[in-house]
């Protein structure tokens, strides 16, 4: 098989996905009753996972858009479209969290608060891109 017929986007798209369900069960553990370690540093931990996941988060889009084709026109025709959009919300939102994570570092009173509301929401655009993806590939 040829380099130019190798499907590359399912190899780095779930390393996000995985991500980002790992940084919302950091942000609960630091909430946790009886306080460890790992809960003390859960949501120092959970930012870092942020980061992670922006940095991955153009590779998977890149792959994404080469696997479509690799034209721009390519992602704003069939079934690609819902998708591409889907994406580039959820990258929108990660990028927004971690403006968040800026404004409200793990020692402020709201971090909490406002990163568990944030990660529902980054988890729901997940949800949907996930959906359409899901689409392009079983129809």
């Amino acid at each position: 098989m040829s380099f130019d017929k190798m499907i590359f986007h399912p190899l780095f798209v779930h390393f996000p996905i995985a991500l980002c369900f790992f940084e919302l069960g950091l942000i609960m553990l630091s909430r946790s009753k009886e306080p460890t370690v790992l809960s003390q540093h859960a949501l120092s931990f959970a930012r870092l996972t942020l980061r992670v996941t922006a940095a991955i988060l153009p590779v998977v889009l890149l792959t994404g858009w080469r696997d479509a084709g690799g034209t721009f026109q390519d992602l704003f025709e069939g079934g690609v479209k819902p998708h591409f959009y889907a994406a580039c919300g959820l990258t929108g939102v990660v990028v927004t969290r971690l403006l968040l994570w800026k404004v409200f570092p793990p020692e402020h009173s709201r971090c909490f608060k406002v990163q568990l509301l944030t990660g529902l929401v980054m988890m729901t655009a997940v949800v949907v891109t996930a959906y359409w993806g899901g689409k392009l590939v079983y129809g």
